[in-house]
């Protein structure tokens, strides 16, 4: 069991984790970068209810680390080689940050609420 935040449409099985790992990472690297304080500065042991103006706010957070944390690696036909755990680590925040704004963006097309859920 991976410990960390889950995202959860209110009512429906639909979620997301953000892995602790994940949240650690970030942390470290947020220095010079757009914020994205709103994800980071998450209870990990907590909850936190995101409405529509914040559910855009993570949609644009997870654009922002897509971008920022580009692919370097790989071949072109998506067959991955691992170089390093950096390099490990910058996919697995864009996979969780594509999770995340896929889930945020069927919750606005639902007129739904996003819960966040602290292990």
């Amino acid at each position: 069991m991976t410990v960390g935040i889950d995202f959860w449409i209110v009512n429906t099985e639909k979620s997301v984790k953000f892995p602790e790992t994940l949240h650690h990472y970030l942390a470290k690297k947020k220095e010079g970068m757009v914020t994205f304080d709103l994800l980071i500065e998450l209870d990990p042991y907590g909850n936190r209810w995101f409405h529509t103006e914040d559910i855009i706010r993570l949609i644009n957070i997870s654009n922002m680390l897509v971008d920022e944390f580009i692919s370097t690696w790989g071949d072109a036909e998506g067959t991955w080689k691992a170089f390093g755990d950096t390099y490990k680590m910058d996919k697995e925040v864009r996979d969780f940050a594509n999770d995340l704004r896929e889930l945020c963006t069927e919750a606005l097309e639902q007129k739904n609420s996003i819960k966040a859920l602290g292990d």
